[in-house]
């Protein structure tokens, strides 16, 4: 059957085994945990490797090749960056909860004014303790203590001047501060934390180059472990999430490195 490709639809990690919490940073696996999945899959490639061993004669003329430690690695792109591969990418999963996030705000003082009110309510501990006046080319300034008995106090989410830095002018207030981000997603690149091997599923679409029939392909590596290296590219609107994948064959079992369907 011969058929042209449309695009990959999805591509999924399944874990391959439980990991303990007290194996993984405190971050438990369940075997057929979903580790990843993506559906904005931009190119995707399998590269095959061998190593060739030569039978020669007593002159050197090869008489033979033998195809030896058979390897096989997909790469692709996502168009979006993706938090769960990220993770993965660094060895472990995304956890959910209450996060502290080191935070500033950059707030207009009008001509005059004495107060300003923070974007966000700084946790316990986490108040502002200095605050910047901005030059006017955004670069940080003049510095001002906040505290009791300071130029800037502090109390229920507002900041108050004793002199307004904004005599002449309106102004901006480089301000920071830590809040508690509840329900936020994160996850730690631990140097010790290997990939998590898992059975990887790639599925796509194409047509029948005959009857023009919608048709889907897959392919399916029993054991698969994403390459820990790489670059996240966080700078660019345009980037995108690249990913390598190791397939491999799991040693106690008969299975090979990859299947390819179609249907």
């Amino acid at each position: 059957m011969a058929f042209t490709i449309d695009k990959i639809r999805r591509i999924s990690q399944y874990a391959a085994a439980d990991k303990p919490a007290s194996e993984n940073h405190g971050i438990e696996v369940k075997k057929g945990d979903i580790l990843w999945t993506i559906k904005d899959v931009t190119d995707f490639t399998i590269s095959n490797s061998s190593e060739a061993v030569e039978a020669t004669d007593g002159e050197g003329v090869v008489i033979e090749r033998y195809l030896r430690s058979k390897a096989a690695e997909a790469s692709g792109s996502n168009a979006l960056f993706d938090m769960p591969l990220a993770a993965a990418q660094a060895g472990t999963k995304i956890t959910t909860g209450a996060v502290d996030i080191d935070f500033h705000d950059v707030l207009k003082m009008e001509k005059d004014a004495t107060e300003l009110t923070l974007s966000k309510t700084p946790k316990t501990g986490g108040e502002p303790e200095v605050v910047y006046i901005c030059n006017d080319d955004g670069s940080l300034g003049e510095k001002l203590e906040v505290g009791a008995g300071k130029t800037v106090t502090y109390a229920d989410g507002k900041l108050t001047f004793t002199t307004t830095p904004a005599a002449e002018k309106a102004v901006n207030v480089f301000v920071p501060y830590t809040y508690t981000q509840e329900n936020a997603q994160k996850f730690t690149n631990f140097t010790d934390a290997d990939a998590i091997p898992g059975r990887c599923v790639v599925e796509g679409i194409g047509r029948d180059v005959c009857s023009h029939a919608l048709c889907y392909f897959y392919v399916i590596a029993p054991y698969a472990k994403l390459s820990l290296d790489g670059d996240l590219n966080l700078g660019t609107p345009d980037a995108t999430h690249d990913f390598t994948i190791n397939f491999m064959r799991e040693y106690c079992g008969e299975e090979g490195l990859y299947t390819i369907i179609t249907c």
